[in-house]
């Protein structure tokens, strides 16, 4: 396993694949101007924390389909999922806040055989368990 978002997994050679991962981490300050001299920053906390995951699949020879489906319904869902990294580090809890896939090598039937991927998260607070457990279950 590669990485791992709720229910769904990344792998290396069959279904969802990601070739890249990158993690963005913002600290935020209030800038209070002082006349004659650089502003002053005062720490207010953490900021910002995204996490933009990317990759390819190919439905008809390796799979995906199915796992970019599962993480689509995880993004309407609006329900925070755990990010694991495939070495077991807990990355935390992320929402989807986007999917985009750029399908190429069109079928007949107007399905691309190579479908380019890029999920943005951001790092949340961990979800009440009716609602993480209702997010799984509409999976199914």
């Amino acid at each position: 396993m590669l990485m791992q978002i709720g229910p769904v997994q990344f792998t290396v050679n069959k279904g969802l694949n990601t070739d890249q991962y990158t993690r963005e981490a913002q600290t935020d300050y209030a800038s209070k101007a002082v006349v004659g001299a650089r502003p002053i920053l005062e720490w207010v906390g953490e900021g910002v924390e995204t996490l933009k995951i990317g990759g390819k699949i190919l439905p008809k020879r390796i799979g995906g389909a199915k796992e970019m489906a599962a993480l689509d319904a995880l993004r309407k869902s609006g329900v925070a999922q755990l990010v694991v990294r495939g070495d077991g580090k807990v990355l935390g809890w992320h929402v989807i806040k986007s999917l985009s896939q750029t399908s190429t090598y069109l079928d007949p039937s107007g399905v691309g055989q190579v479908i380019e991927f890029e999920l943005n998260l951001e790092v949340a607070e961990a979800p009440s368990a009716s609602s993480y457990v209702t997010s799984i279950f509409r999976l199914f």
